[in-house]
């Protein structure tokens, strides 16, 4: 059984602090929660594009469904869908 703990607070404290670079001017994220919503508004407010990749299965209550708050805070966003996924493992070889 797999349990996480901590790395949503550990991944807003370095989006804080990348926001704080003035070398840095995009960052992409990989998530769907909602709990990012607050340190994203932040951070665009300090002039950093935000680009969320999000994968969604698009049945309520299940582990991958999301609500949609989240993609309204961010600059752009993109589904991964199954070509992406594809597409990622032919690199890998």
């Amino acid at each position: 059984e797999y349990h996480q703990k901590g790395v949503d607070t550990l991944l807003t404290m370095d989006l804080l602090l990348l926001s704080k670079d003035k070398e840095i001017k995009n960052i992409i994220l990989l998530a769907c929660d909602t709990d990012f919503v607050p340190i994203l508004q932040e951070i665009q407010g300090n002039g950093l594009d935000v680009t969320l990749f999000y994968f969604n299965d698009f049945k309520r209550k299940s582990e991958f469904s999301m609500s949609n708050h989240i993609l309204t805070v961010c600059k752009s966003n993109v589904l991964i869908t199954e070509e992406h996924l594809k597409k990622s493992i032919k690199l890998d070889k």
